[in-house]
């Protein structure tokens, strides 16, 4: 009885470390934009990620509207978020949602928690927004992704220094206008691997969007899931197929 209590330990051991061997420490390309709203006149603010490299429980990932400084790190102005990913390893290919990120009291997640450290988180239409790794938000670890919305690269900044890559983990939206909303329109369910994504989000053909009322044509914002070609549907969560629990 005791051998049969130790080997189920040790496979129980085993397992966990090879789930764990899918999970690594966020960088580059390992998460990316696929969805903003900056629209003024309605006030709210809004943007979606998808999750390419499984996400560790309780990680902590920055999102700032901050430029870059051209040395890897961050200027000083506007703000940043703290985006607390919760108690679950957060699977491959999940959508995840942040909502009205301009505002303290309505500001919300659709998985984990937000906060705003570095008050000031208020993206326009030719802004910047990167997401990275921190100490804190005002050291940067590791820049995982980069979003410039409109033909402003002043308010960007300089990415040399980040390790991002314009068309892999940095995307120039629209260059010739500043659109007020947009969202990724590429195959969700075509790649052999997550990270092939990457260059799909990355190319700005790929997206659609607005320099009108960009609140009307991304939100809601789709949450489907991302897929590739070996993904088993295994209706562990619920019956909704999209899903990345299933």
């Amino acid at each position: 009885m005791k051998q049969k209590y130790l080997l189920k330990i040790a496979l129980l051991i085993l397992l966990s470390f090879a789930i764990n061997q899918n999970i690594k420490a966020q960088s580059a390309g390992d998460i990316a934009f696929v969805g903003f709203n900056v629209e003024t006149t309605i006030g709210e603010k809004d943007f979606s990620i998808v999750v390419l490299t499984s996400l560790a429980a309780n990680s902590e990932i920055y999102i700032a509207d901050r430029a870059l400084d051209g040395l890897g790190g961050l200027e000083a102005t506007e703000g940043t978020l703290l985006w607390s990913s919760g108690n679950s390893v957060i699977n491959a290919g999940t959508v995840v949602v942040f909502s009205n990120v301009n505002d303290d009291t309505t500001r919300t997640v659709s998985i984990g928690s937000v906060t705003e450290p570095d008050a000031g988180f208020n993206p326009t239409d030719k802004e910047g927004i990167f997401i990275y790794t921190g100490t804190d938000e005002n050291t940067v670890t590791s820049f995982i992704y980069g979003l410039q919305i409109g033909n402003d690269d002043s308010e960007t900044g300089d990415l040399t220094g980040s390790g991002l890559v314009l068309g892999t983990s940095f995307i120039v939206v629209d260059n010739s206008a500043s659109p007020d909303g947009g969202y990724y329109n590429g195959s969700k369910n075509n790649q052999n691997v997550y990270n092939d994504y990457l260059s799909l989000i990355s190319n700005k053909t790929n997206w659609t969007t607005t320099t009108g009322n960009g609140y009307t044509l991304t939100i809601p914002f789709s949450q489907e899931a991302f897929t590739i070609n070996t993904t088993n549907w295994t209706g562990g969560t619920s019956s909704v197929w999209n899903l990345a629990g299933n």
